[in-house]
């Protein structure tokens, strides 16, 4: 049995990690992700494919710097902090470039290998 985290915010995994439950990492984990958000991802990603659903999950964001207590401020360079004010998705541990998208494209794959 997998054990996939769909979680809002990055204590899913951490908490599946803790029970040693975790096998690897998948694209949710670590992200801020709305059930909303969530279920569009999966939609996309099953119906549209891999490279549909890494475009969604990459574009459309605006960088913010972490003032502490889950305090964020909009800036004009690049940060570690991104949401995207339309789907809600968020990402405060990696900045989105293609070191990011690479890793995340095989969270994908893998998360579409272990669902179907």
């Amino acid at each position: 049995m997998k054990v996939i985290p769909l979680g809002l915010q990055c204590s899913v995994p951490e908490g599946i990690k803790r029970a040693n439950l975790r096998e690897y990492s998948y694209p949710f984990d670590w992200l801020w992700c709305p059930s909303k958000t969530t279920y569009n991802i999966l939609s996309i990603l099953i119906n549209e494919g891999i490279e549909n659903a890494l475009q969604y999950m990459t574009t459309g964001y605006t960088y913010y710097k972490y003032l502490g207590n889950e305090h964020y401020v909009s800036v004009d360079n690049i940060t570690e902090s991104q949401m995207n004010k339309n789907s809600g998705l968020g990402n405060t541990h990696f900045t989105i470039n293609n070191e990011y998208k690479s890793k995340l494209k095989i969270r994908l794959e893998r998360l579409l290998r272990d669902i179907i």
